[in-house]
């Protein structure tokens, strides 16, 4: 079986002498309709002071070296649809719009927010 049967993330941290500046969450897609095969990017972020130099980059490369020593062969994510350039930044990636939407809540006051799911061939 493809990754980590228990349903859990590994987590990378991207650090320097001044601590952590980045971090992503891989595992097991959370979709119902994924197979084991796929594999998730949970999330990804990188301090704004950081932009701009690749280091995103390099972390979502690693990211992605860690699903596939997990044993997937494909990934998923969701993004927010409104946030423009992280979509752009994963389309750079050659991460692809599949057409799938959900609706979810964030934050305190539930907020809904609408995001669309990518996929990437590993």
């Amino acid at each position: 079986m493809a990754g980590r049967a228990d349903g859990s993330a590994s987590a990378l941290v991207a650090e320097d002498e001044g601590g952590i500046y980045g971090w992503a969450r891989v595992g097991r897609s959370r979709d119902p309709d994924a197979g084991d095969e796929v594999g998730e990017l949970w999330g990804l972020y990188l301090h704004p002071d950081h932009w701009k130099r690749g280091l995103g980059r390099e972390l979502h490369d690693a990211a992605l070296a860690e699903l596939r020593r997990q044993g997937f062969t494909r990934a998923t994510l969701w993004v927010l649809d409104s946030n423009a350039p992280a979509r752009r930044f994963f389309e750079r990636q050659g991460w692809r719009d599949d057409g799938a939407k959900k609706a979810d809540r964030v934050g305190e006051l539930r907020t809904p927010v609408e995001e669309v799911r990518y996929r990437i061939s590993l």
